[in-house]
């Protein structure tokens, strides 16, 4: 989870390395804002609503339980999946 980190306002998202750059030696760290003013463009309400409207599991028997289980240890892998298909969807 190393990718994403909160900076003021803006959600900072930092890549390690990119296509024209495979060592990540000029890899720079990209700001993503809100748009308060515009809701239906906000990438941050966007991703909001991807994380709380989509049903992750963290066991394979148990689909209607977001948290079951240790709350610390099922939050923390329902986050990594949610973040690991947002990175998915960001490369597509």
């Amino acid at each position: 989870m190393h990718h994403f980190t909160w900076d003021n306002d803006s959600l900072v998202v930092q890549f390690d390395k990119q296509k024209g750059d495979q060592t990540g030696e000029s890899v720079t760290p990209k700001h993503v804002y809100a748009n308060p003013h515009e809701p239906s463009i906000c990438p941050l309400l966007s991703l909001a609503l991807l994380v709380f409207s989509t049903n992750f599991s963290t066991k394979e028997d148990d689909k209607t339980k977001i948290f079951s289980g240790c709350p610390y240890d099922s939050f923390t892998k329902w986050l990594h999946l949610a973040l690991g298909i947002i990175i998915i969807l960001l490369y597509i």
